[in-house]
């Protein structure tokens, strides 16, 4: 890949940033409502995150496939990401 300018980066980090933070509440929203309803030990699946691709480059992520579509322009790719398990918890780390 090639280096982007700042101004990519900044658009790249501030995406994952707000994605990172709706998929975390999601996630532990999740592990709560197991709790509640009595399950001993809540399994919560890591949610995927969806990233548009400009030119092969990572240009921006979303929690949702909806927001990824709104946000592409012609020419992007929408791809599914998979995040990597988190810690036992629900999200919290």
């Amino acid at each position: 890949m090639t280096t982007q300018p700042p101004s990519a980066r900044r658009v790249l980090l501030a995406s994952v940033e707000a994605a990172a933070a709706i998929i975390d509440r999601a996630e532990a929203d999740e592990w709560l409502r197991q709790i509640r309803s009595g399950i001993a030990d809540p399994v919560v699946t890591p949610l995927p995150w969806y990233g548009l691709l400009l030119n092969g480059e990572l240009h921006s992520v979303y929690a949702t496939r909806g927001e990824a579509e709104r946000a592409a322009v012609p020419g992007m790719e929408i791809r599914t990401l998979h995040p990597r398990p988190k810690a036992p918890g629900g999200g919290q780390s």
